[in-house]
């Protein structure tokens, strides 16, 4: 009956834990005003709240000051650059956007779901 008990105090202590969000989306994105159809990347971690571009550019940036998911869109900000980085959930369609002026930056995003190759 103790390992009865014992076992079932487990079980309730690991149902309550909470849970780790595992979400990690990844993004097969076209800059709809580049002719050429060079394609880009990105990864959307949940757990880390970061949007990251993982090809171009030369150098690694990481969008993950003031990160949200408002069910609509995902969006990260860099303050360094003061560019943030919105997706559309539903339409596939990505931007940045300057906060010093709220301009668009001249790039536009259609982009769809991939799944990572895994060993």
């Amino acid at each position: 009956m103790k390992k009865l008990i014992a076992l079932f105090s487990i079980f309730i202590l690991a149902s309550c834990q909470p849970e780790e969000v595992t979400d990690i989306h990844y993004l097969e994105c076209v800059n709809t005003k580049n002719i050429s159809g060079q394609k880009t990347y990105f990864k959307i971690d949940l757990n880390k709240k970061s949007i990251e571009p993982l090809s171009g550019g030369g150098f690694q940036v990481i969008y993950d000051d003031n990160f949200y998911d408002n069910g609509l869109v995902y969006g990260a900000s860099n303050l360094q650059l003061g560019i943030k980085l919105i997706f559309h959930k539903f339409n596939g369609n990505g931007r940045w956007i300057d906060e010093k002026d709220g301009a668009l930056a001249d790039t536009n995003f259609k982009c769809k779901s991939i799944k990572p190759f895994t060993s």
